[in-house]
């Protein structure tokens, strides 16, 4: 049974605490959307991510953006496939969108 059909039938059967623990949701969050995901490396693409974004009025392109990332990155460069995993992780959190190869923070 899937976490909102879980959810459902705790709301149903009239349980007064549907909602996961504190402690449950956190050790979630690391593995949103897939694999778990380090979350200083998370931490610091988004920063890289959210810095591009800014300086570009709130839009990127998605094309080459490990190469323009990388430009900005004070602490360490990514690779083509750990923007890939990472974005997908960002999309999967709702922290940013993707569409039409364009990327906004949420």
């Amino acid at each position: 049974m899937n976490g909102a059909s879980q959810f459902i039938q705790v709301v149903l059967q009239g349980n007064k605490s549907p909602l996961p623990k504190a402690d449950e949701a956190s050790s979630k969050s690391a593995s949103v959307g897939g694999p778990k995901v380090d979350e200083a490396l998370l931490a610091q693409f988004f920063k890289a991510l959210h810095d591009l974004i800014e300086l570009n009025e709130g839009i990127v392109s998605d094309e080459n953006l490990a190469d323009e990332i990388n430009q900005n990155a004070v602490t360490r460069q990514f690779s083509e496939e750990e923007v890939e995993e990472l974005l997908g992780h960002l999309c999967a959190e709702n922290k940013i969108m993707r569409c039409d190869g364009q990327i906004f923070t949420i």
